[in-house]
């Protein structure tokens, strides 16, 4: 059953980020993943063994060592092709003394070390080396995974017995392109060529993957439809990478897969286990694996993240693998596993550093390129706090995720190491970046879904919380204002408690459904902007607001002028000196990354408070359960029990009854998730 990827592509888009293929198109692909390995580890039981015991390590001990897997090793750059992508050119290196077959053996023993299960050959043209045979026996592959990458050119029914016959268990071959001006060789490249690269190994006993590079055009063209297809019905593994803008393709940036197709490309994946990046190859997580899982060594011995990372951490011909691997904690960028490939997906990578590349530049280039690389992508350090103004602070989470999803952009949160605010870094500062972390449908509830049931279950609970809240505002009060009213439920609310009052309601994204209606009156734009009269209201309601903007202090003066010399402020907000924050740290649901852009604790807050002109504030908790049911259901998204997406799923309602007792315990020791406040223009209100 082959599978059609422009209607697939359709469909990706018209759901919202979902992918369905058939079960047994799945169930196959999974097969002929599982027979590519199955056979390897038949032949190598021992390698089987060491697998395992890896994936063990990392996954039940979270050991950060135990992942790392395979070093690929270019042992030449000599090439019978000249691909268009290849930026092989560059790292020629004349002057430069090779590594010898001695120093391979050095090598090997410190990789065997080190934990490694796998080398992959690559060049160049590793086929053509004179030395391939010498250098395959010293790396010992009885016990290792052993590729060899190829274009197939020179692979014959001989040599590939006698790769068998020596310890290599695959060849991966590059497709790259169907057009033979890209691939580099001479004459008509079609499928045929790969039917004849099949025969052979399979009369070798060679496993068989193949490389494809893909791009926007070759998915609109139908090319990336034909391989993925062809490589289904012959039982083959796909691997394949995204455009670079290096070598041939220098400095190309039309030539970037669009961010869409990002996205459709990672939900492809997840759908034909046949067909992989290294993002979904990995033993520990998800994601870039360079530096973490995966290494690059030239034939000159410097270590690469991989072939398109150019700058080196260090040379294996002067020092110590374990001490090379000691550099990476200066490359902050890379400590976890990107949610993408940085140079193919990552527009700030790719602009900072590879369009700073001329084509007669030596690659790679030193350690101290990537550590300005890293600190100036990642940390970002000594931005200044969007609360205090101190630029005294440090990263408190590198990459949190969205586990809501939606949100490729990775963010850090930084802490202020004066007022201890939480904000997150780079700080998104205009309407169009801030509107881009919101889904459509945020904080509503569809009572006409299929879930229907469980929203209304949800829609009850909230209107049992916002009861207390909805008395003491409305107590002897009659001009209210909702400050991010949403789609306007809480105004809603008021209004059934008490028809007469005066109500309003501002957003900067009203859903176009909203419309004034009797009482209720709705302004469209940011609270700076709107047009309301100072000195209007008798109270101003920020029901998880705050937390939300990047510019607090004038949010909050602009609150104090609108309430007149009896007005109240009241509203809530996450605690991050809570027992909640402590217990669950990154994986705590009201950060709610990337969305919640600073997080206060109560002593920061009421500063904020009192320096906007309040005289008098009272600071209480909350018995809402919603922080630590996030937590649970951000844990289960984290070890890949659940979508991202699932936070409205059918066990959420479990996560809320399991969160009740934490949330009795938070408010006895006075450390809830959640700051409730009221804040008077007066102190002498009681």
């Amino acid at each position: 059953m082959i599978i059609d990827i422009q209607k697939l592509q359709l469909d990706f888009f018209s759901r919202g980020g979902e992918i369905t293929t058939p079960l047994s198109h799945k169930m196959r692909g999974l097969m002929i993943r599982l027979r590519f390995f199955f056979n390897i580890v038949m032949r190598k039981p021992r390698l089987g063994i060491r697998l395992l015991v890896s994936v063990a390590k990392s996954k039940l001990l979270r050991s950060s060592d135990a992942a790392f897997r395979t070093v690929t090793l270019s042992v030449d750059y000599k090439c019978n092709f000249a691909c268009q992508h290849c930026n092989v050119s560059q790292m020629l290196r004349f002057d430069a003394l090779r590594l010898s077959v001695d120093d391979y053996q050095r090598i090997n023993h410190d990789f065997e070390h080190h934990g490694v299960l796998g080398y992959t050959l690559t060049g160049g043209e590793p086929l053509i080396f004179d030395k391939l045979f010498n250098l395959i026996k010293v790396l010992k592959p009885k016990n290792k995974l052993l590729l060899i990458q190829t274009n197939g050119a020179v692979l014959d029914l001989v040599l590939a017995k006698r790769l068998y016959e020596n310890g290599v268990d695959g060849v991966a071959v590059s497709i790259d392109s169907m057009h033979a001006s890209q691939k580099g060789g001479n004459g008509l490249i079609d499928f045929s060529w790969y039917d004849n690269l099949l025969a052979i190994a399979t009369l070798s006993r060679l496993q068989i993957q193949l490389l494809y590079v893909v791009d926007d055009e070759s998915i609109q063209n139908g090319e990336f439809n034909q391989v993925i297809n062809y490589c289904f019905r012959k039982k083959v593994m796909l691997l394949f990478n995204l455009p670079i803008p290096l070598g041939g393709w220098q400095n190309c940036q039309s030539l970037l897969i669009t961010p869409a197709n990002s996205k459709f490309i990672r939900a492809l994946e997840k759908n034909t286990p046949y067909a992989k990046t290294d993002h979904q190859s990995n033993i520990k997580a998800c994601g870039c694996p360079a530096f973490k899982e995966k290494i690059y060594v030239t034939p000159y011995g410097d270590v690469l993240g991989c072939t398109f990372l150019q700058f080196s951490i260090g040379n294996l011909r002067e020092e110590r693998f374990a001490d090379i691997m000691k550099q990476t904690k200066k490359l902050a960028y890379f400590s976890e596993y990107l949610p993408v490939y940085p140079p193919a997906e990552d527009r700030s990578f790719i602009n900072r550093y590879l369009t700073q590349l001329n084509c007669q530049d030596i690659l790679p280039m030193t350690l101290e390129v990537g550590e300005q690389i890293s600190e100036g992508l990642k940390r970002n350090i000594n931005v200044a706090c969007p609360l205090c103004g101190s630029t005294r602070n440090t990263v408190l989470y590198e990459h949190p995720c969205d586990y809501d999803g939606g949100v490729d952009h990775r963010y850090d949160y930084n802490q202020c190491l004066d007022c201890q605010a939480i904000f997150l870094n780079p700080l998104p500062c205009n309407h169009d970046e801030i509107a881009k972390l919101y889904p459509t449908d945020y904080y509503t509830i569809d009572k006409t879904s299929k879930r229907r049931l469980i929203n209304s279950i949800l829609w009850r609970l909230y209107t049992k919380l916002e009861s207390r809240k909805i008395k003491e505002i409305c107590h002897g009060r009659r001009k209210i204002l909702d400050i991010g009213c949403g789609d306007g439920q809480f105004l809603e609310q008021l209004q059934k408690f008490r028809p007469d009052l005066e109500l309003s309601g501002v957003d900067i994204d009203l859903p176009d459904t909203i419309k004034d209606k009797e009482g209720i009156k709705f302004l469209s734009g940011d609270l700076l902007d709107v047009a309301l009269a100072e000195n209007s209201f008798d109270a101003v309601n920020m029901g998880n607001f705050i937390e939300h903007i990047h510019n607090p202090r004038a949010i909050v003066a602009r609150a104090y002028q609108l309430l007149n010399e009896h007005g109240v402020l009241v509203g809530e907000t996450p605690n991050t000196a809570s027992l909640g924050h402590r217990f669950w740290k990154r994986l705590w649901g009201p950060l709610h990354t990337p969305r919640h852009l600073i997080i206060y604790n109560k002593k920061n807050f009421t500063d904020l408070l009192l320096n906007a002109g309040f005289k008098k504030i009272v600071i209480s908790g909350s018995w809402r359960p919603s922080g630590w049911a996030k937590s649970m259901k951000n844990a289960f998204v984290a070890r890949g029990y659940m979508k991202p997406s699932d936070h409205r799923s059918k066990i959420y309602p479990l996560f809320l009854a399991l969160s009740l007792p934490f949330v009795l315990i938070e408010k006895l020791l006075q450390s809830s998730s959640t700051i409730t406040f009221k804040a008077y223009k007066q102190d002498d209100i009681l």
